[in-house]
């Protein structure tokens, strides 16, 4: 109810540089989860989110976003069930952004992951993810450039822990063929030696010492992106290393994109335990976290402007060497409003 309260009070005040602009979606899922040794398992889940968006002075615009589930940086979903019990609803997004020029973008507070990911695929960030701190966001039309100083976790007696990130890409047309190639570089300060991010008790893959990460964690990524212009098919490639590990430091991702309006997506992932930071991977994928192998096939088709369905499947192996079989299906249905 105070979350509530605070954003109507928010839009009260903005009212003046022009009422904000109210925007959300609502999604369904049917889900199911099958893995080797494990009882088979169906949920139903639901994720609400609204938003306000508006111009607090020439060039400054801000954004408040409310969603459901829990404190878990990596997923909006609320499982049903639990007796029928009220839902949580918590801060998803809440950011100013400062457009000094019309190729500049700088983001300060809570706010949407800004880095490029090949098709909107997860390797290195699950695409819930809402990261905080300050980013610069610059583009023209061939070249693109991300920075970032992001707060992962704050320390009253020892230093924060805090990505600092740079992310390079080049656009330049083919002939026949967009190309899109990048790199960047995420560099973890002061993770090493300390307890995983989010949940203490859960590496999410990363190899522990004392129950702390052995590891540092500096990402070297690539990726590469090839569009068909005149047909909707695209092939996309992601590949990390991780600078500061001696072993099991690599992920890759390779995959397929087509389709107007039933689209299909298909990848395969093989991400090792120390190759990307556990707790920020896409959380479906072989349930969540590093170390593991798999495909992803995903199909969705739109009934009208505001209305899509999908359905997805992950056939993956819940660790590289020995893991057992894991299959998750859920069909989405979704939609949104403004």
């Amino acid at each position: 109810m105070i979350k509530v309260f605070f954003v109507f009070n928010l839009l009260l005040i903005n009212f003046s540089y022009g009422a904000p602009k109210l925007k959300g979606d609502f999604r369904y899922r049917l889900e199911r989860l099958d893995q080797d040794g494990n009882p088979d398992r169906v949920r139903h889940r639901i994720r609400g989110r609204i938003g306000a968006y508006g111009v607090a002075q020439d060039k400054l615009r801000y954004g408040v976003r409310l969603a459901t589930g829990s404190d878990d940086p990596i997923s909006t979903n609320q499982t049903l069930g639990s007796g029928a019990s009220s839902k949580d609803i918590n801060i998803d997004l809440f950011y100013l952004k400062y457009s000094p020029r019309k190729s500049m973008r700088l983001f300060a507070g809570k706010f949407k992951n800004k880095f490029f990911r090949p098709s909107k695929t997860e390797l290195i960030w699950d695409n819930d993810l809402s990261p905080e701190g300050l980013h610069l966001k610059w583009k023209c039309p061939s070249l693109f450039v991300n920075i970032a100083y992001l707060i992962m976790e704050e320390r009253s007696a020892a230093p924060d822990t805090v990505l600092q990130g740079l992310q390079v890409g080049y656009i330049k047309g083919l002939g026949p063929i967009k190309l899109t190639i990048g790199g960047s570089y995420y560099d973890y300060l002061a993770i090493q030696g300390n307890t995983p991010l989010y949940d203490t008790s859960d590496s999410f893959g990363n190899t522990l010492a004392g129950g702390n990460y052995k590891n540092d964690y500096n990402l070297m990524e690539g990726f590469l992106v090839l569009t068909l212009k005149k047909y909707p098919l695209s092939f996309f490639i992601n590949f990390v290393k991780n600078d500061k590990a001696t072993e099991k430091d690599t992920g890759m991702l390779f995959g397929v994109k087509t389709g107007k309006k039933l689209k299909v997506l298909y990848n395969y992932r093989n991400i090792k335990s120390d190759a990307v930071v556990g707790a920020f991977t896409d959380s479906d994928f072989k349930g969540g976290g590093s170390d593991g192998k798999g495909h992803e096939l995903q199909i969705s088709y739109p009934f009208g402007k505001k209305l899509k369905m999908s359905v997805s499947h992950f056939f993956n192996d819940t660790a590289i060497d020995n893991g057992k079989t894991y299959h998750r299906t859920f069909i989405d249905f979704g939609f949104d409003f403004s």
